[in-house]
Formats: structure tokens, C-alpha cells, sequence
């Protein structure tokens, strides 16, 4: 059965990309590339994806919310559900070391599980069979030797007037890689752009970009840079090499205003406005019980019980008050922005869980202290960014 978990806004944290072949490319920045690509066929039927190989020390990559499923062995029945399989890489010597894990919760991002590392050279493949024990038919990665194909810079399409955007540090070479710089033309802070790469009229990868826990993305006259890499779409040749497709245009689809007024497509500001409520209501909850809470001995282990009742459910009324704010929206996108919320309220509670959890494992009265007081100067400062 083909499990799609295409979860647009469950890797807000991540500050990903979503292309259109279910994979999140995970660096904001553009990697360093090496002359290596990787071929992951997800499922058979769905089109190849293809990534950068960096020559760098860090592992970067693309997520897959699309997958086979299979029956599970007994031993792994009632295991938390797969949302996505993560394929991660980085050169190494003559070849490639390769990092598969999974993302598992019981609606979230909760947990990120090993599934298997692996080294390959050029023209190897990979069968990650230890898939098969998380109920997710095995991945077939390949290692391609890419040959670059000389391009000109992607155009720019831009569907906002205040926000001025180029293409620099064009190269080639490798794969295709630029840097986007977005500049604010206007008086006003922007919260938040959201612009795509298509080509032949189709669009091959969407960012939606913010600045983070409620920060502006620029202030009047300030720029932001981030990287591409273009190396999604391309053909293997008869004799085994990858040649990227050149891009064709970025379209810069819509920017979001401190005021609470948008440029171009209504669905980012929807997003945004969403995620913030989300944030509000999960930041005001929080704020409560960490004003209350004391480090004694247990102190902890409370916390984390009433955090953990805390939930992450958007009330209904968001999807309505999104609808009377952006009446252009479909009844799908009120539900994505909906799930914005949603996940921006877990992204909250995962934080306090997770804090509390490694102060339990190590009691300590005064670490818990510290703790608590930081929290609740970060989470005050973010509240206090978040206009209604």
C-alpha cells in the first residue's frame, strides 16, 4: 500500500524545502558539492530523485513523506508510525557514505530512528533493506558521477513589489548552485517569503522561509541570502553519468508583513498567521505552568507530566478565522494552515519534553532552576513578538 505523509509544515524547525517529488532538501545554505549524486528510488512508479553528494564533513540531504509500506514483523507491532524516510550523505575518499534514518511519531516529527549507514562508490547501489523492519519497502540509492551542463542563471519572476530579489554566485560547475538575495524595499518588517524554482511551467520546489520564534525575516533596507542547489532534476546517460536539467526560473510567490498585510499569494500569509495563533495559544499554556513550577526533588518529572497534557490540537475556530481573513482560500489550504498551528504548537511541547527529560535522567535542583528561568525569558520574548 503507498503511504503518502507529506507533512508541509512538520519540519518548521528544520527550515526546509518541500520539492515536488516528496523530498525536503534540508540545508538552508547551498553545500559545498562534490563531483557525486545520489539516484533514490522511493518506490517504483515514482519519479527518481536526485541529490547532492557534499565534500564537506557534514551529512546533508532530502526526507521522502512518500513510501511503500509493508506489513511489519511481530516483534515491531504497535512501533510509533513512519512519516518519512531521511537520506542523508557526504563524500568520503573515492566514495560515499550514506546515512538512512526515519522520522516516527504519533502524528509529529517525534523521534528520528538509524536505520542502516552505508559506504558506495561510483556506480554502486544500495538496497536499504533494514527499511523492511519499519514497515517501509526498501529504498534503492545509486551513486552517479555527475557531468556538469553549462546554464545560464535561473530568471526571476517576482509576484511582490516590495521585495527585490537576485541571482549571485551563479556556478555551474557542479551541479547548479546560486545564492537567492531578498532585499526589503519597503518601510515595513517582512515576516516571512515564500518563492519556488519552476520548470517547463511546472514547479519543481517550494521554501517557505521566516525569520525564526517570531523574528522578522528583514527589517526595512535588510537583505537575506540563501543557497540553491539544483541538482533535483536531470537524466542518467547510457554510460552511467547524472546531468542536471538547468533551471528555468525562481518565481518569488508571495512575501508577509508585520502589519498582517501579504503580497502575492494569499497562502504564506495564511501559513504564518497560523503557525503565530498556534504558537500564542501553546506559549501562553506553557508560560503558566513554568511560572509555577519549582526545582525541588520531582520537579521535573511533574513538569514534564503536565506539559505532556498539554497536547497539540488547533481549536476549530482556526480554520474559520483563517477563512474570514483570506476568503480566497480553498477548504485545503484553511487545512494546511491549520496544520501549520498544529505544529508549531508541538514544536513548542517537544521542546519542554525533551528538556525535561534529560533533566530527569540527571537530578539536579540547580540545573532545573536555570532551566525554567531561561525558558521562560525565551518563551516571554517570543510571546511578546507575536502581535494579535
Amino acid at each position: 500500500m503507498l503511504r503518502k505523509r507529506l507533512r508541509l509544515f512538520a519540519l518548521v524547525t528544520l527550515a526546509v524545502s518541500l520539492p515536488a517529488a516528496a523530498a525536503a532538501q534540508q540545508q538552508q545554505g547551498a553545500p559545498t558539492p562534490s563531483n557525486l549524486i545520489l539516484q533514490v528510488v522511493y518506490f517504483e512508479g515514482a519519479p527518481t530523485a536526485f541529490q547532492l553528494v557534499p565534500s564537506g564533513p557534514e551529512m546533508v540531504g532530502s526526507w521522502f513523506g512518500r513510501f511503500k509500506t509493508i506489513p511489519r514483523r511481530p516483534a515491531a507491532q504497535g512501533a510509533l508510525p513512519v512519516h518519512a524516510v531521511n537520506v542523508v550523505s557526504r563524500a568520503e575518499g573515492e566514495g560515499v557514505q550514506i546515512k538512512v534514518s526515519v522520522f516516527t511519531g504519533e502524528r509529529h516529527f517525534d523521534r528520528e530512528e538509524l536505520v542502516g549507514t552505508y559506504t558506495a562508490g561510483a556506480g554502486e547501489q544500495v538496497v536499504v533493506k533494514e527499511l523492511e523492519r519499519f514497515g517501509v519497502e526498501p529504498f534503492r540509492v545509486t551513486v552517479r558521477p555527475l557531468r556538469p551542463n553549462p546554464a545560464a542563471p535561473p530568471v526571476i519572476v517576482n509576484k511582490t513589489q516590495s521585495v527585490e530579489a537576485s541571482i549571485t554566485a551563479f556556478d555551474s560547475s557542479k551541479g547548479v548552485s546560486a545564492r537567492l538575495a531578498l532585499r526589503n524595499l519597503s518601510s515595513k518588517r517582512v515576516l516571512a517569503v515564500e518563492y519556488s524554482e519552476t520548470r517547463e511551467g511546472r514547479v519543481v520546489w517550494t521554501r517557505f522561509t521566516s525569520g525564526p520564534e517570531g523574528e522578522p525575516l528583514l527589517e526595512p533596507g535588510g537583505v537575506h541570502t540563501s543557497g540553491i542547489s539544483q541538482v533535483h532534476r536531470g537524466e542518467v546517460t547510457p554510460d552511467g553519468f547524472y546531468v542536471p536539467h538547468a533551471p528555468e526560473a525562481i518565481v518569488v510567490g508571495s512575501a508577509v508583513f508585520d502589519d498582517g498585510t501579504h503580497e502575492g499569494d494569499p497562502l504564506p500569509a495564511a501559513r504564518l498567521w497560523a503557525q503565530n495563533e498556534g504558537a500564542r495559544a501553546q506559549l501562553t499554556r506553557s508560560l503558566a505552568l513554568l511560572r509555577k513550577a519549582r526545582a525541588g526533588a520531582g520537579g521535573a518529572a511533574r513538569l514534564k507530566e503536565q506539559v505532556a497534557a498539554l497536547g497539540s490540537d488547533a481549536d476549530a475556530s482556526v480554520a474559520e478565522h483563517v477563512a474570514r481573513r483570506y476568503p480566497g482560500l480553498t477548504p485545503a489550504d484553511r487545512e494546511l494552515a491549520k496544520s501549520a498551528a498544529e505544529v508549531s504548537m508541538h514544536k513548542i511541547r517537544r521542546e519542554l519534553l525533551d528538556g525535561l527529560t534529560a533533566l530527569e535522567r540527571e537530578p539536579d535542583a540547580g540545573k532545573l532552576r536555570e532551566w525554567l528561568a531561561a525558558k521562560r525569558e525565551k518563551f516571554e520574548g517570543w510571546l511578546g513578538r507575536l502581535k494579535p
